[in-house]
Parts: C-alpha cells; structure tokens; sequence
C-alpha cells in the first residue's frame, strides 16, 4: 500500500536485496502495474542477480561476480551454544576471527559470560578497551561506538589476529565484518545468506584450516523440527524460533538444503536456495498434518497482520476529511512494537565512556506502569542500576537486563 501510495503520487522506489524470492519480488512491483507470481520452477529459473522494472521484462545484470564455497555443518547444540566453546578455542588457537550470531540476546549473553571464563582477554572483542557483545540493547550512543569498533576490527584493512565477536542480528546491519568462521543458530533461509555474508567478505589471507569459508549451524537434535510444534502447530519456543522467526516451515526447509547439499556456492547458488526455502510450492511440499495446521496458523496471524496494518494506516485524503481511528490511539511504526525510551534524572557515563541521557527499554521489559523519568539508583564506571516505574534495570557492558532476569 505504501509503494502503490508513492508511485501514484508520481514517485519512484529502487528496491535493492541479495535474498528476496520472486513472490515478493512479484508483490512489490504490482504496486505499479499487475504482475502474476511466478511458479516454483520460473522462479528458479530466473538470473541472478536480476534487475526488474515495474511494467518492462526483467533484465540479466552482468556483474564481475567471484563465487565464494562454503561448507556448511550442522551441530546438534542448539540446546546449548557452549558446547561450541572448545571449538572456538581451537579456531582462535590457529589465529582466526570467529564470529557468533545467535537468535536472542539472552542466548548471546549467556555464551558471551561462558566465553570470557575460558578465552584470553586479548581473543575477545572490545569497544573503548572494554570486552563487550552486539545486540539491540545498548543505548544508541553505545551502538555508535560499538558499531564502528566492529568495522574497525573486523572490516576490509584491519589488523590480522584472532579474535572472537557474538551477537545477534545486528550484526548483519549494514556492519562491514569479514569472518573465518561463521557460528550462527539456525535461522530462515534469506537470514541465514545475510550472515553468510560475513563470512570471508574481503580478500585476505587466511589462517591455516580455514581457507575454505565454513559455517557452523546450532541446530536441534530431532532432524525434523516437528518437535518444536504443538499439535495446533503453534510453535514452542526455542532460540528464537516461532518467536523471532515465526515460520517454521521456512526453517525446516533450511535445515533440509544444509544436510541434503552441504556444499554452497555463494552468491550463484542464491536463487535456488532462496526460493526453494520460501517459494509457496516449496512450502506446501511439507503436508504433513502438523505442518500443514503449522502454515494455516501463520497465514493467518499474517491476514491479522495486514488488517491492523490497514487499520492504523494514515489514508490518503484531503486534511479536513481524514481523522485517526479511534480504536489505534497508540500507533506504532512495526507490529508488536512497545519499546519504551526512557530518560535518566541525570546524565550518566556509560561503560564506554559516552554520555547517557536515555535508553530504549525494549517491548517485553517494559513496566506496567513505565515513567518519562527513570531513577539512577547506582552509578559505577562499569554498571549503572535504574528504576522505570515498578522495574529496576542493570545497564553494563553486556546490555540492559531486568534485574530479575539475574
């Protein structure tokens, strides 16, 4: 609605992915002119990459395009991530960069404490001299300062050495990281290709064992994550799957490419393994009753989805004839959004040496009753305690966290 929206008031949009399917893909440009989606087998069947102009054929880009072999490797340590631990020690005694991204920040939190107990200071990554994980939640000051830290020790031109880096999905933002090793937790397809990114990005010597890029996948130890669904096919939570990554389908489909055709070439190997992730047919081929309650399940809840969506949209009309729903008092800019951005009574030092004067609290932290003002309760150099109506916080060098959240 958007795109159609823009491009009838005489807009224009360049739309740019290394992972869209050609269901999207038919999605965004019949925002202009109608454009059927196309089959499993053409959706295959089209170049990569691709450029395609709303109303005109699609067209082949010729690009200097040098394909990078990957071996993926699935582990069954989903469960549990330090299990990993002796082999990132061994990677990191043979001088390479190991980057770790995992679904949630609790799971990067954990595995960053287990980490710190059993390699060297000097291995671990640092920001402002001060060894730290990436996630959402750093203040925004701190995300600055972090961010370029990981460009300056990971990006093109940096000083060799090894070093060991976890976090989460931020770290597939617009970050430039090049990795010898890549441990991610299993993830959908088009994610997964975004953090394979990472992963020997840049021309460079590689330490002995890792001149081939590898990639590492957390996954469950049941092959066919049917075990992660209720007989409704609801999901049970489990490292961000069916919470952060609601279908499964998409997962299961994943997991299949990796123990079928272990062997990636990357990025020619993008179309086929993309669409035949997330393409519908591809979908469909799981039938079995749970998977098939699992996929009407989360059709559903998107239907839900676009119906609020629609509900909350500010409509194109004149001034004087357009007025807000009045059951969406709270509009939101993403569904499912309630972060809270809190201000500090009194300006603060972070852990890394910045000036704070206020945090986002994320959605499933917020108090019931939250406040503009939070209270400094305890102000150290390396932690800081507040309290946000009924809630305390601890704000570190790891992140925020409820206090009770230990």
């Amino acid at each position: 609605q958007l795109l159609t929206h823009h491009v009838g008031l005489g807009g224009h949009a360049l739309l740019l992915s290394a992972t869209l399917g050609a269901t999207a893909r038919a999605g965004f440009i019949r925002a202009s002119v109608p454009t059927p989606s196309p089959d499993f087998v053409t959706a295959q069947e089209t170049p990569y990459p691709v450029l395609t102009a709303a109303g005109h054929p699609s067209q082949t880009i010729s690009a200097a395009m040098t394909d990078k072999t990957v071996q993926m490797e699935c582990v069954s340590a989903l469960a549990d991530p330090v299990a990993l631990l002796p082999q990132i020690q061994t990677a990191v005694a043979a001088g390479a960069r190991v980057l770790v991204v995992l679904n949630t920040v609790a799971r990067v939190m954990a595995l960053q404490a287990a980490s710190e107990t059993v390699l060297s200071p000097e291995t671990l990554f640092q920001c402002q001299g001060v060894i730290a994980p990436h996630h959402g939640r750093f203040a925004a000051v701190d995300r600055t300062v972090l961010d370029a830290a990981v460009s300056a020790r990971w990006g093109q031109g940096s000083a060799p050495g090894p070093v060991v880096l976890i976090g989460t999905q931020t770290l597939e933002q617009s970050l430039d990281l090049d990795a010898d090793l890549l441990i991610t937790d299993l993830c959908p397809m088009d994610v997964l290709l975004q953090r394979i990114g990472r992963l020997h990005r840049h021309a460079r010597v590689r330490p002995a064992g890792f001149e081939t890029a590898r990639c590492v996948v957390l996954v469950p130890e049941e092959a066919t994550l049917e075990s992660l669904l209720r007989p409704d096919g609801q999901v049970r939570g489990v490292a961000g799957l069916g919470k952060v990554y609601a279908d499964l389908r998409v997962v299961r489909l994943t997991l299949d490419f990796m123990r079928s055709a272990p062997t990636w070439a990357i990025p020619r190997d993008n179309r086929r393994l993309v669409e035949g992730a997330m393409h519908p047919e591809a979908l469909a081929s799981l039938d079995s009753p749970v998977w098939q309650r699992h996929g009407q399940k989360w059709e559903g809840d998107k239907i839900a989805q676009e119906i609020q969506a629609t509900l909350v949209g500010i409509q194109s009309k004149p001034f004087n004839a357009f007025t807000f729903n009045p059951l969406n008092a709270n509009l939101q800019t993403r569904l499912g959004l309630k972060d809270w951005r809190v201000r500090l009574e009194r300006a603060v030092i972070s852990p890394f040496g910045q000036r704070l004067i206020e945090i986002v609290i994320p959605g499933y932290l917020v108090p019931t009753t939250p406040e503009e003002t939070a209270t400094v309760l305890n102000e150290h150099p390396d932690e800081l305690v507040f309290q946000c109506g009924e809630r305390r916080y601890r704000y570190t060098r790891l992140g925020l966290q409820g206090e009770d959240d230990g």
